[in-house]
């Protein structure tokens, strides 16, 4: 067997890469939805299912556990979730709609997504 051995030096050179707020929100999305097999999230899953609401309620059929979007790859790097969602708001059209068609190859999506263009995300302070 052999032994892998991390200097101080290669720790300080190490970086753990993030996948930001919204990939977190769209993973806890899926997770939501996940049939209640998984008994590892179901206490988290009652407790959060009646607190997601407006905009979160809009997108959750987006990211079904099935679900082969990505629009973190996309967006890009965010800050936060409010940034997060003001680029997919801001998101060209066309990218949108490509992603849109792919995911609507594998399973059936809102009627909303049919209409011209994503629903503004509202920052929880703008209304």
């Amino acid at each position: 067997m052999q032994r892998i051995v991390f200097t101080t030096e290669d720790l300080l050179r190490t970086s753990v890469m993030t996948v930001g707020p919204l990939a977190e929100t769209m993973h806890a999305l899926r997770v939501l939805q996940t049939p209640r097999t998984s008994l590892l999230f179901d206490g988290w899953r009652h407790r959060v299912r009646p607190r997601v609401g407006g905009w979160g309620r809009l997108v959750a059929p987006l990211f079904r556990p099935d679900s082969v979007l990505d629009v973190v790859a996309a967006v890009g790097p965010a800050t936060d979730f409010d940034d997060a969602a003001a680029r997919l708001s801001d998101l060209h059209q066309d990218a949108l709609n490509r992603e849109l068609a792919y995911l609507s190859e594998v399973t059936r999506l809102p009627a909303w997504t049919a209409v011209p263009t994503l629903p503004r995300y509202q920052t929880p302070s703008s209304g």
